[in-house]
């Protein structure tokens, strides 16, 4: 049950990424229509209705991103009755995809204790 929580987590973290990747790109393409129509003469009253989109999506994104972050913190909420050594060994392994050599560097543990830390988590049920 911890380890699906824990993939569950690495699934929304990229998600989250997928969005900030959205978000720059969307920021790109406002700049780039800023310093296009910057300088050109407008009629009093002018709505650039272009960068009213561009924000418009940039919210929606932002909010989005807002939700999934929630929820990766009710997730590690869920799981932090567990020891703080297994809890860090867990998300190092399996959020982050640290080998147990960097884990155990990491943490200043064995790799065998590391180990042991995960399979000892991985036993318990909530």
């Amino acid at each position: 049950m911890v380890i699906e929580k824990l993939r569950e987590i690495k699934k929304l973290r990229f998600k989250i990424k997928r969005i900030d990747e959205q978000i720059e790109d969307i920021r790109g393409k406002m700049e780039h229509h800023a310093i296009i129509y910057s300088d050109l003469p407008k009629n009093p009253g002018y709505k650039d209705n272009i960068m009213e989109i561009f924000m418009s999506r940039i919210e929606e994104l932002e909010l989005e991103r807002a939700k999934i972050q929630l929820k990766i913190d009710m997730i590690l909420d869920e799981i932090s009755f567990l020891p703080e050594a297994s809890y860090r060994v867990l998300i190092y392994k399996y959020v982050d995809e640290m080998s147990w050599k960097q884990i155990s560097q990491k943490l200043g543990y064995s790799k065998s204790s590391c180990q042991r830390f995960c399979n000892n988590a991985k036993k318990i049920s909530f």
